[in-house]
C-alpha cells in the first residue's frame, strides 16, 4: 500500500487500535471533527507521518503514535483531558508540543524516546503525571505552568517537584 494522505470522513467518533498500523507511506492524516478517541496503536510505526490534524472534538489521545520518527510539532486540542500511555513514544524528530490546560492526566511514558525534544509546560491543571521523560535526551526545560495544585518547578530548577511533600518528581539534563 502506498498511502500518502488520509483524511476521514465526517461521522466517525473513535479511531481503533492498529487502524493505520505500520502504514509506513503515509505522511499526513486529517481527522474530522467529531472523533473523540484515538485507540492505542491507531497509528504506530507510520514512520513517514510528518502532519497530524486534530479535531477540536477529541478528549483521549491513547498510545496511538508510537514510532512515528518524522512529527516534530503537535497541537493538541483544548478538549483534550488525558494523554494516554506512549501516546509519542520514539516520536524522534518531536521538538514542540502544546499541552493545553485542560489535561488532567499525562500518563506513563508519554513522552518516551523524544529524543529532539527540548522543552516542555505542564499546563495547571495537570493532577498526574508518571515517568514521561525517560530517553529525552535534549530536554533542557520543564516548566509546570503557576497555579498547579499538585506539582511545581520552582525557581526555574527544570523539574518536577511533588508539591505537598517536597519530592524531586523528574528532572532535565
Amino acid at each position: 500500500v502506498n498511502l500518502k494522505k488520509v483524511s476521514l470522513p465526517s461521522g466517525i467518533t473513535a479511531i481503533e487500535k492498529h487502524c493505520f498500523f505500520e502504514c509506513s507511506s503515509l505522511k499526513e492524516v486529517v481527522i474530522p471533527e467529531g472523533v473523540t478517541l484515538i485507540d492505542s496503536s491507531s497509528f504506530d510505526d507510520c514512520e513517514s507521518l510528518e502532519s497530524i490534524s486534530f479535531p477540536s472534538t477529541l478528549q483521549s489521545l491513547q498510545g496511538a503514535f508510537y514510532g512515528c520518527k518524522k512529527v516534530n510539532e503537535v497541537i493538541i486540542p483544548e478538549s483534550v483531558t488525558a494523554i494516554g500511555r506512549f501516546a509519542f513514544e520514539f516520536c524522534s524528530s518531536l521538538a514542540n508540543i502544546n499541552i493545553p490546560n485542560g489535561v488532567t492526566v499525562i500518563n506513563h511514558g508519554a513522552f518516551f524516546g523524544c529524543t529532539s525534544l527540548k522543552s516542555i509546560t505542564i499546563p495547571k491543571s495537570t493532577t498526574w503525571i508518571s515517568q514521561l521523560f525517560l530517553g529525552c535526551d535534549s530536554l533542557i526545560s520543564i516548566v509546570i505552568e503557576e497555579g498547579n495544585t499538585k506539582y511545581d518547578s520552582r525557581d526555574n530548577c527544570n523539574a518536577i517537584i511533588h508539591t505537598a511533600t517536597n519530592v524531586l518528581w523528574m528532572g532535565s539534563n
